[in-house]
Parts: C-alpha cells; structure tokens; sequence
C-alpha cells in the first residue's frame, strides 16, 4: 500500500511539474507582451545583415526604424543609399535616391505584396503587443524567460517557397534587440536593433 501511494504521489508530481513551464511561459508571455504595449511609439537604429550561399559576405544596410502605434512604421536606410520604405495601414510609400541624386517614390497596398505583408504585421504587432494577431498567423513560443528573453515564431500554414520558416527575436525586458527572419531556402535576414541616439 506504502509503496502505491509512493508511485501516484510521484506520478502527480511528475505531471505537475510537467504542467508548470507551459503555464509560467504563458504568464511570461503574456506579461512580454504586456510591456510591449505599454512603450507607444519608439525609434531605433538598426544593421541588417543577409546571409545568403549567394553571398561571401551578408550585404548590411543601416539606418532607423520608427514606429507609432498601432500601425504607422517607417524604415528609413542611410546606408549603402538612401531609401525609405513608410508603412501607414495598408498603404505602402517607397522612396529610394538614383544615381542622378533624384528622389523616386513608389505607392502601393500592402496587401498587394503578401510576403512584405505578413512581415511587417509581425514587427507592428510585436511592437504593439497584439499577441493575439500573432497567434493567428504563429505559434509563438517563449524559449528564454524574462527578463533576457527569446520568442520563436513559426507559421501555422506551410510558408510557400522563399517563405519565412521561423521568426527569432531576443531582447531585454521591453527592448527588442534582434530579429531574425529564416526563409525556406535557409537564407536569413538578421536585424539588430538599439536605442536611437
């Protein structure tokens, strides 16, 4: 009898402790998001590199990255040229400098371009704290806790070929520090981001 009410004391033990790390994830994740929320709007310097079998060494791109909640985002690139890219709702300006030092803009829907789409819906939702939207389009899983934490994404549906496979961002408390996008191809785009000055 001793040695039965052992067992199932063991067992419920080892079922609680196996239920326990879902729950603190979720209430960390939860709490991630909720200071997310709470920063409005923000500006940050960044470096994007991309790592490519196409490339001996990623090409980099630097710049600033604005954002106004809940939908406004502007990426505006100083270097190698001069380009920015303003994202207000679902309507996309591009304006990038030719050789002539001419400014070109560009306009569009951003519905019109899906994969640009679902991305900047990750980085404005992020940046908002919808974990709910993200839900819709991710499974997201907190794979480091606060207060130097690690979030993974992966679509739900199969991405389509040179789509995103995983989203990776890390950051302290409500800073986001890194993203990373990884593609299908196994390419991937890393952007790091810091206070701007």
């Amino acid at each position: 009898m001793a040695d039965r009410r052992f067992v199932l004391r063991t067992l419920v033990a080892a079922a609680a402790a196996g239920t326990l790390p879902a729950r603190a994830q979720a209430e960390d994740l939860d709490r991630l998001f909720a200071l997310f929320a709470g920063q409005g709007e923000r500006r940050k310097t960044f470096i994007e590199r991309r790592y490519s079998v196409l490339f001996r060494s990623p090409p980099e791109q630097r710049g600033t990255l604005f954002f106004k909640p809940p939908a406004l985002l502007e990426r505006d690139v100083v270097s190698p040229r001069r380009e920015k890219v303003r994202i207000d709702a679902d309507s996309v300006t591009l304006r990038t400098e030719g050789d002539d030092g001419k400014t070109i803009e560009r306009k569009a829907a951003l519905a019109t371009i899906p994969q640009l789409a679902n991305l900047v819906l990750t980085i404005r939702a992020t940046l908002a704290g919808d974990l709910a939207a993200l839900r819709r389009l991710y499974f997201v899983t907190l794979k480091d806790p606060l207060p130097r934490w690690r979030v993974e994404m992966t679509p739900i549906e199969e991405p389509a070929a040179g789509g995103v496979t995983t989203i990776t961002m890390a950051g302290d408390r409500a800073d986001v520090q890194r993203i990373q996008f990884t593609e299908t191809t196994g390419d991937r785009t890393e952007l790091l981001l810091s206070p701007a000055s």
